[in-house]
């Protein structure tokens, strides 16, 4: 007997760290809503077992492990499994005397078909009497399941027929085997995708027959495969022919090309030799003219820089004495016509101002005083003026006639330096005009001496007229030889005559079609000889095809007559196993009975089990599927079936059932004839019941341990 004595839960739903420690015989957890059964009851499971799901419904924000251990106590000593929900780290200790040896470690990820998954299934199933681990959900903890699976209904079918289907499926599945390995036709379903040994055979069938039928007809083909392979070579003869034809043309049309470029690089030299020709006459005529000029202008040409710089300066001193004689000239003509001076003006207005005091005074004896007064103010007023204009137009004059007088001296002392500057060459009476003049004509001189000098350095820069005309010579020659060879290619290879790219293009897609072509003519020519080859083989031996047609059409009907023996074999033994399956239903339905007739008190209705597994009540004719059951009704039926089912499985390991929220929805007398049946139950296994329902507590009393979750 195996029960359950300990879950530790690390941060899974509510709890942060929490035990809860279970008692052989009957457990109730009782707990409000939301305290954490279910999830309690779940993280059973999903330690022994696993669940995928196990991180979305039970993990809590808590820093720290996220998992939960079980503590199974065995007639030989206890086991504890632990796993981790993060890591999927799953480890598993046996206790003997307290003293723990690890019997297994490592991941076991959701889902995983690994071999730490086979190893830890192998090492826990037995613990509960279970073939399967996977048995456990179903049978063992959680909810009741309405409907199995086809997969779970079906191993749990084998189970419960026992060692008869195991053997069954067993020699069935060899038959199977044994038969597809034969056909992939399958009766009574779809055809398998992987050819067998009949399909092999008839495909064999289908080339010998058709290698004798090439065989007969060998002769015909290879006659046929001679001739392609004669006509081949001679096809790949004439393309052969052909393009070294096309090379040549190639290498013909890359000598026309280069003495075409021969050609126009001589015409560029013949352009260039002729510009250089016309520019030597040119700059030789230029410098023939500059030379008469330079011989016109010989004698200024023959003054010396010394001699240049006194006639500047000559003809610089001359323009000085004449500006000085012309601002002489015209101050005495502005002096000749100035008017009189303002100071006699003055005293021809003091005159009169006596007279007219005088006549005031004779004419206007009362006022004499006043005309006196004013006479003898104005007079002095008018001396005063007189006075001033006389010292002024003095000091005017005196600066006028000292003015002329110094230009008079510039001019002077400018006509005396001309006259001493001695410039030689005949040149020292000439006049300004003529020194201008002179100037003028050396400036010309050396101008024209300086264009000379460029025009000799040009000069120098291209080759002398003998050279221009020798290598003019050399050119023609060389031009007239090239056209001769040009004409001769034309003559010789008159398809050539054409622009040079053009027909480059030509040649090379010509070149290009012919290697395609001389490819596919020695492929066709190395198919052909293949050809021969395989007809003169085939020709050889003929009886050998007739001789393997003969034995592969003997393998083929023994392989029909064996098939068909395993087929029939398949279909008697799975005869014989539909009466047997309908016995056991019938024990199952029996057990299940017992069981739910004890549940509900005064029951007249038969129990039947489907051979799916699902439970049914029938009353006379009628069927009632769980789907026209009551909630409450349905649970207790299914209740009884896994009961059964765990009686008739687990044997003496008597593992043990916990279940949640069995009694939801039932009234007090159905509580109270649960808790009856578990009792009975508890005796042979552990029951564990998660519930809300305080009033079960009380109605179980002594005869339960209660673990209340807060």
């Amino acid at each position: 007997m195996i029960r359950l004595e300990k879950i530790s839960l690390s941060h899974v739903g509510p709890f942060a760290e929490k035990d809860l420690e279970f008692s052989p015989g009957l457990n109730l957890v009782i707990g409000p809503n939301e305290s954490g059964k279910t999830t309690a009851a779940r993280a059973i499971l999903a330690a022994i077992v696993g669940e995928p799901n196990a991180e979305r419904l039970h993990r809590r924000t808590h820093a720290g492990a996220f998992g939960a251990a079980v503590r199974l106590a065995t007639d030989d000593g206890a086991w504890i499994i632990d796993r981790n929900f993060e890591s999927h780290d799953v480890r598993v200790l046996q206790v003997t005397d307290g003293h723990a040896v690890e019997r297994f470690r490592g991941p076991l990820p959701p889902r995983a078909r690994s071999a730490h998954v086979q190893a830890y299934r192998q090492l826990v199933a037995p613990l509960f009497g279970l073939p399967d681990l996977q048995l456990l959900p179903p049978l063992l903890g959680g909810e009741l399941e309405r409907v199995w699976s086809d997969e779970a209904a079906a191993h749990l079918r084998q189970l419960l027929s026992g060692q008869l289907l195991h053997d069954h499926e067993k020699v069935k599945k060899a038959l199977l085997e044994k038969y597809f390995a034969i056909t992939k036709v399958n009766p009574i379903g779809r055809n398998r995708g992987k050819a067998g040994r009949l399909e092999l055979v008839e495909e064999q069938l289908q080339e010998c027959q058709a290698a004798f039928d090439r065989a007969l007809a060998s002769a015909d083909e290879f006659a046929k495969a001679e001739a392609l392979f004669t006509l081949g070579e001679q096809r790949q003869a004439a393309i052969d022919k052909e393009i070294q034809a096309v090379a040549l043309s190639l290498e013909r049309l890359a000598t026309v090309r280069a003495v075409r470029e021969k050609l126009a690089k001589a015409e560029e030299r013949a352009q260039a030799l002729a510009l250089d020709q016309r520019q030597n006459a040119a700059l030789q005529a230029k410098l023939a003219e500059m030379q008469t000029a330079l011989r016109a202008l010989a004698a200024v040409d023959a003054l010396t820089d010394e001699q240049a710089l006194a006639l500047r300066r000559k003809r610089g001193l001359l323009a000085t004495a004449d500006e000085r004689e012309a601002r002489w000239s015209a101050a005495a003509q502005e002096e000749n016509g100035r008017p009189r001076a303002a100071w006699r003006w003055g005293a021809a207005a003091l005159l009169a101002v006596a007279a007219l005091g005088a006549a005031g005074l004779l004419l206007l004896p009362a006022w004499r005083l006043v005309v006196a007064i004013v006479a003898g103010v104005a007079g002095a007023a008018g001396l005063a003026w007189t006075a001033r204009g006389w010292l002024l137009a003095s000091a005017v004059k005196k600066a006028r006639q000292a003015r002329l007088q110094d230009l008079a001296a510039d001019r002077d002392q400018a006509l005396a330096e001309a006259a001493g500057l001695a410039v030689g060459a005949g040149l020292d009476h000439l006049g300004a005009a003529e020194i201008e003049e002179t100037l003028q004509r050396v400036e010309a001189a050396r101008g024209l001496r300086q264009q000379a000098e460029r025009v000799r350095a040009q000069l120098e820069i291209l080759p002398p007229l003998a050279e221009l005309d020798q290598a003019q010579a050399q050119l023609t020659q060389q031009t007239a030889q090239a056209q001769a060879e040009l004409a001769r290619l034309l003559a010789e290879s008159p398809e050539l005559n054409g622009e040079p790219a053009t027909l480059a293009t030509a040649f090379a897609a010509r070149r290009d079609a012919l290697a395609a072509a001389l490819s596919n003519a020695q492929r066709e020519r190395d198919d052909a000889l293949s050809l021969v080859g395989q007809s003169r083989a085939r020709l050889d031996n003929p009886a050998a095809w007739r001789e393997q047609l003969a034995d592969l059409a003997a393998e083929k009907d023994h392989l029909l007559v064996e098939g068909q023996a395993l087929w029939i074999a398949v279909e008697t033994m799975d005869e014989a196993l539909t009466g047997f399956m309908d016995e056991d239903l019938a024990r199952l339905a029996g057990g299940t009975q017992a069981l739910f007739d004890q549940l509900v008190a005064g029951n007249r209705r038969a129990v039947a089990v489907a051979p799916d597994l699902s439970p049914k009540l029938t009353a006379g004719e009628a069927e009632f599927d769980l789907e026209l059951l009551s909630r409450a009704t349905a649970e207790q039926l299914l209740l009884c079936r896994r009961l059964a089912l765990l009686d008739h499985l687990t044997g003496d390991a008597r593992a043990p059932l916990w279940l949640d929220d069995a009694a939801l929805g039932y009234d007090r007398a159905r509580r109270a004839h649960l808790l009856d049946l578990l009792r009975e139950v508890a005796r042979r296994r552990q029951v564990i019941l998660f519930t809300p329902d305080e009033e079960l507590a009380d109605l179980a009393g002594e005869a339960a341990h209660v673990v209340r979750l807060t």
